[in-house]
């Protein structure tokens, strides 16, 4: 009978014409983070989203249920620095807070470090043991330890010292340390890779009982994910498609999209959530059936930002302005309306120009009002002249300025030699806000 309910279920979440349940969208900071904990940028736990801000040199998770209201659930001290990493895992009703300041730019040393643990419920935070007892951990002189998945109860992190990955059952205990590289676990099954050998291997974590692997296995090689469900079914993307591997199957099974390469895949409560990111760009997101049948999608809009699956609900951010737009999509419902992305176009705050030494580089400084308050975006670019002759002209790069900020944006010089011995330049700066009507302005260029 459980099955059955479970297939009755299925059809239901997958079903385009699904009338219960609710989406909603809240426009959120959440901050950019070139490195690997943008992925875990939001969360969705305790029926919310939850998400980090930056507050000055300090910090605040967030979150906010389907009223779209945010409030603040825990807030940590000032720390000045940079960079500055944040990060949220979440399930169930609790929450694990991650903030790494460095003194500098090589991250030798740290001005704050924190691992919390939050009880959703009550929204108290108690510091964790990021090493989970590893004395090599404990040992390590840069052992900052990142926690990488949370599934129920079960969490995953490592340190950046050793070879061994710790998995924890929060719910009593139980601790192992596993060899090699674990990439996800959920109930009692843990997923590890051996990047020499290409092999990927789920296996029971309390035991060490292997179940399932793979060979020639080649993982995304910038997200570097597998996604585990809870009865041990695996999920990986290489080379554009996504490969799922059952318990005690001795291939994995390929599934593409007519709608393109998938770059990320997330298995949970037996479906599959992929993603397509173009970063500055649309993306999509897509839940199916495990065998890609049944599939439902959603177009994002730019960012370079993670996103959350809890079988029930998808978030992500979505920034087709200045100000990301958190939008979580209940599968029971249709998806949220996109987020509104008619920018305001950024003015040209510059009255001259100035090249760097080598005429490679030419910054313009952009303002955006202080209203609408999603804030400015767009594409900036010019052309360089002498007289009316022109010489060359820039890349055009993408901006997005918050609302009421002033940013300087730096535009690269195609064939700069041409500069050579050139004087009275100047440049016709185009900018527009994607809308194809574009706005000029010609500024007088200085050398260095």
């Amino acid at each position: 009978m459980a099955h059955v309910l479970r297939a009755v279920l299925l059809v239901l979440m997958l079903s385009p014409a699904a009338a219960f349940g609710q989406s909603y969208s809240v426009a959120a900071p959440v901050p950019i983070q070139e490195t690997g904990e943008s992925a875990h940028s939001v969360a969705l736990a305790a029926g919310q989203v939850l998400w980090m801000e930056d507050r000055g040199t300090g910090a605040a998770l967030v979150g906010a249920g389907a009223d779209g209201v945010p409030h603040d659930i825990l807030t940590l001290p000032p720390a000045a620095g940079a960079p500055r990493f944040t990060s949220v895992l979440a399930a169930g009703e609790e929450a694990f807070v991650q903030r790494v300041v460095c003194t500098d730019e090589r991250c030798a040393r740290n001005a704050a470090k924190d691992l919390l643990r939050v009880d959703l419920r009550t929204n108290a935070a108690t510091p964790f043991d990021g090493c989970l007892g590893d004395a090599a951990c404990l040992r390590c002189s840069s052992g900052t330890f990142h926690a990488v998945t949370l599934r129920g109860t079960v969490l995953t992190g490592r340190g950046r010292c050793g070879e061994q990955t710790g998995v924890i059952d929060l719910a009593d205990g139980t601790l192992r340390h596993l060899d090699g590289r674990v990439l996800d676990a959920a109930g009692p099954f843990a997923v590890t890779v051996d990047d020499i050998a290409r092999r990927l291997t789920v296996s029971d974590w309390r035991t060490g009982l292997q179940t399932t692997r793979a060979e020639n296995v080649s993982l995304d090689p910038v997200t570097q994910e597998a996604s585990l469900d809870a009865d041990g079914t695996v999920a990986w993307t290489q080379e554009g498609a996504v490969e799922v591997l059952a318990p005690g199957a001795s291939r994995p099974h390929e599934v593409r999209f007519a709608s393109g390469d998938i770059d990320e895949a997330r298995l949970a409560g037996g479906l599959l959530a992929t993603r397509r990111t173009n970063y500055d760009f649309a993306g999509r997101l897509l839940v199916s059936a495990r065998d890609g049948t049944g599939a439902r999608g959603v177009e994002t809009q730019g960012g370079s930002f993670g996103w959350a699956f809890d079988g029930d609900r998808v978030a992500w951010v979505a920034q087709p302005c200045a100000l990301p737009v958190i939008q979580v999509w209940d599968l029971a419902s249709d998806p949220p309306p996109p987020a509104n992305a008619r920018c305001i176009r950024a003015r040209i705050v510059s009255k001259a120009l100035k090249l760097n030494r080598a005429a490679s580089r030419l910054p313009v400084k952009l303002s955006c009002p202080p209203s609408p308050a999603r804030g400015c975006a767009g594409e900036l670019g010019a052309d360089l002249f002498t007289g009316g002759h022109k010489l060359v002209e820039t890349y055009w790069v993408q901006y997005r300025i918050p609302a009421g900020e002033t940013r300087v944006e730096t535009l690269r010089v195609l064939r700069h030699a041409r500069l050579r011995g050139a004087t009275r330049l100047t440049a016709r700066v185009k900018i527009d806000n994607s809308s194809g009507f574009i706005h000029a302005e010609r500024l007088r260029v200085a050398r260095r």
